[in-house]
């Protein structure tokens, strides 16, 4: 219902106070395993990021710049590890959107995802050079969704040990 007061009728939700609590409950359930519940969130987020220019200013930017941080850190770390791949077509998106909404802030928040001491992948599978590679591909493929969606998906398998780090390197050119 959240997701379709977005879609048509954004001022409905996003005006309201209860708005940051609803955004703190979508990036809570992000780190769930099960893929129909995920998509939702992933959808739901994806909207929220793309909302009108009038509104983002008032409403959603706020939540968007406080929480940006603990966003990508939990969007990355799904993807790396604990998404169900069926869901990680809807993962995709919801990425490109939010680095073209929010630009260098999104570049700023991967690499502190990628480089916190805790990060699920180890570094004998993705190591600095291949997170350095993923970095500079995301920034590469900023207004080309389509090769972008599919960087998203091979550094999912290089993540889950299905292909190796060298599918990164295509993408820099």
């Amino acid at each position: 219902m959240c997701y379709r007061f977005l879609l048509f009728c954004p001022d409905a939700l996003v005006a309201q106070a209860s708005f940051p609590s609803t955004m703190d409950l979508s990036l809570a359930c992000i780190p769930l395993k099960e893929k129909e519940p995920l998509r939702a969130i992933f959808c739901f987020i994806e909207r929220a990021a793309a909302i009108p220019s009038p509104m983002w200013e008032s409403c959603a930017a706020q939540w968007f710049s406080a929480n940006g941080a603990g966003l990508y850190k939990a969007l990355i770390w799904s993807l790396s590890d604990s998404c169900p791949p069926e869901a990680i077509p809807r993962l995709s998106p919801l990425l490109f959107s939010l680095n073209a909404r929010m630009a260098g802030h999104a570049q700023h928040w991967m690499v502190a995802a990628l480089s916190a001491p805790d990060y699920p992948v180890p570094p004998n599978v993705l190591d600095d050079t291949a997170k350095k590679h993923f970095v500079q591909a995301n920034a590469n493929l900023a207004s080309n969704q389509r090769r972008f969606l599919a960087m998203i998906q091979d550094f999912a398998q290089i993540c889950r040990q299905q292909q190796t780090s060298d599918a990164l390197v295509a993408y820099q050119m």
